[in-house]
């Protein structure tokens, strides 16, 4: 009776649980047993957050992220390496070249020589491989496009590019840091789109008396001035982060596995023998008055007279130098993959791996430079400056264009940026070779195989390098990538050979 009382006084006072709610509450425990990895696992996933791109990189999680891959850059010889071979792989023995393709050759001959003396003039070769060098250890790359009064001296083009480091691209104020329409020195629009950045006036770490306070100054220029590049890795991203972040908890471990091996190996060598007493110690002896009869001379090849009792040996060497072996290896590894790039082409050689298994690794890498040039540089670096270049040009050399183009027609300035050629050559004869087959198989075609967009234009300009007409250079082309000679290849092999009447 006592027990039907409580369950009516129960549902009286507790409301009824809505059965969308329970229903929920099933599906929901449904869906966690369902995928193993939504289970919570505070030892795997204790960091992992639901933040959008702009607040999982805060300001002071980059600046941390770039004080730490600096230092490991400056300090571990592996990530050293690994990042200078991808900035040069990226950037290429000679850098981009200009490839002006409008339907006017001398008008193209024109820009390409002013723009490689414009670009000479002002050391651009040295500034975008201190750019691509900047987006690859501190994440982003910020430049700023001048006028140059010292660059006008040399030749008629003052446009110029000042660098930056990325500390300066900030917010002077922590109040700025929760507004949606500012990312840590980004003005965006309402597409949240860049259309301004604020640079400070001075670097945050300077040591300048005559800087003091500026680093809490700034200045606003408008989104067409700079020059900001970096690897995007989620779609509202809008500041970088290096690309050496998964590597540096193991970098910083390398470092201090290697400085502990060297020192014990150092003070392994420092000892050449040591000595130990066969006779019994006691309460009674007097180890320091033992100690004070032996003399060890400072000589080497000297002989000792060791006391009764006592006996030499050496400091037995461990496996030390086979275990930094692997874990130099494991360093490369892992550094290496943050780019894509091959153990071998990180540590500079091939030892086990043969042409086909060299060539299978190169091809994700050879990608991945591909995408850095296509949707980084090229977008973001030079095509900006490309397109300041050609006003400047424009307007002073506007005779020069009518006499080339007329008066009534307007080009079309189409261009393309040359790099040298992404796919590192690992057997020459071998590449060449199976580029001939697969252009025999109609598998691909000249336009992938030269990298260039159109074939028709460069066989144009080639032919006028050259002085031919363009159908004799595409005829001897064929030619070439099919092994069947030429006309006067031909000749000449039928001049080498004997005559056999004349002989007869």
């Amino acid at each position: 009776m006592l027990s039907k009382l409580k369950a009516a006084w129960r549902a009286l006072t507790v409301p009824e649980v809505p059965r969308w709610q329970t229903l929920n509450k099933q599906h929901y425990r449904e869906l966690r047993a369902a995928y193993d990895a939504a289970q919570p696992r505070d030892d795997l996933w204790t960091l992992a957050d639901f933040a959008d791109a702009d607040a999982s990189l805060r300001p002071e999680i980059r600046r941390e992220l770039r004080a730490r891959a600096r230092y490991e850059y400056s300090n571990n010889t592996i990530v050293s390496r690994v990042v200078n071979v991808w900035v040069d792989d990226v950037m290429g023995e000679s850098g981009p070249v200009l490839d002006m393709t409008t339907n006017y050759d001398e008008l193209n001959a024109l820009i390409e020589a002013d723009w490689q003396e414009w670009w000479d003039a002002g050391n651009l070769q040295a500034k975008l491989r201190t750019a691509i060098l900047a987006e690859t250890v501190d994440g982003e790359s910020v430049d700023l496009k001048i006028q140059s009064t010292a660059l006008r001296l040399d030749q008629p083009i003052g446009l110029d590019v000042l660098g930056f480091e990325s500390d300066r691209l900030a917010s002077p104020s922590l109040l700025d840091d929760h507004r949606s329409d500012y990312v840590d020195g980004v003005h965006l629009d309402d597409l949240r789109q860049p259309v301004a950045y604020d640079l400070l006036k001075a670097h945050p770490g300077h040591q300048y008396l005559d800087q003091a306070g500026l680093e809490f100054d700034y200045e606003t220029f408008p989104a067409y001035r700079v020059l900001h590049c970096f690897r995007k890795t989620r779609k509202e991203q809008h500041r970088g982060a290096t690309s050496l972040t998964p590597v540096l908890p193991l970098s910083g471990f390398h470092r201090k596995h290697c400085e502990a091996t060297v020192q014990k190996e150092s003070l392994r060598a420092a000892f050449a023998f040591i000595i130990k007493t066969l006779v019994p110690g006691g309460d009674d002896d007097d180890d320091d008055d033992l100690w004070q009869k032996i003399q060890l001379p400072n000589r080497a090849g000297l002989g000792l007279m060791l006391p009764d009792g006592m006996d030499i040996t050496q400091f037995q060497s461990d496996s030390g130098a086979s275990d930094l072996d692997v874990l130099n290896r494991v360093m490369y590894q892992a550094a290496a993959a943050c780019y894509s790039m091959p153990l071998g082409r990180a540590m500079g050689h091939y030892t086990v791996s043969g042409y086909a298994g060299v060539r299978g690794e190169l091809v994700p890498y050879v990608r991945r430079l591909g995408s850095s040039r296509k949707e980084v540089w090229i977008p973001l670096w030079l095509r900006p400056l490309f397109r300041d270049f050609l006003r400047e040009w424009i307007l002073q050399n506007r005779n020069e264009i009518t006499r080339i183009v007329g008066s009534g027609d307007r080009p079309r300035w189409k261009h393309v940026f040359r790099w040298d050629s992404s796919e590192l050559v690992v057997d020459p004869s071998r590449e060449e070779e199976a580029r001939k087959k697969r252009l025999a198989t109609l598998k691909t075609t000249l336009e992938e195989e030269c990298g260039v967009n159109n074939m028709e234009d460069r066989i144009k300009k080639l032919a006028g390098q050259l002085g031919m007409e363009p159908q004799e250079v595409t005829r001897r082309l064929y030619l070439s990538l099919w092994n069947q000679p030429t006309e006067e290849q031909s000749t000449a092999s039928a001049a080498k050979q004997p005559n056999k009447d004349e002989d007869d």
